[in-house]
């Protein structure tokens, strides 16, 4: 299987969400505790708390913001279910 490298624009306040969504599920699947989950995701929910209010804005380049929910879909996807074996 061939792979390559693409450079992509992004909506970076829904890329921030979807970045602390998916750090959360894997350590919550690690079974981390409360404490650990905060200390070590608090960055990352101060970057998407801090501007999600200009997703709705970023929603009306609706080709770049699906692109951010697709580029991250992966990633989503192996932190719910486990990545699949080589």
């Amino acid at each position: 299987m061939a792979k390559e490298k693409k450079e992509i624009e992004f909506s970076k306040e829904t890329d921030d969400v979807l970045v602390l969504l998916v750090e959360l599920v894997k350590d919550i699947r690690e079974k981390k505790s409360a404490t650990q989950l905060m200390g070590e995701n608090l960055q990352n929910l101060i970057n998407a708390i801090g501007n999600a209010d200009q997703i709705p804005d970023e929603n009306k380049d609706r080709k770049i913001f699906l692109q951010t929910i697709g580029y991250r879909t992966g990633e989503l996807a192996d932190a719910l279910l486990g990545s699949p074996s080589a």
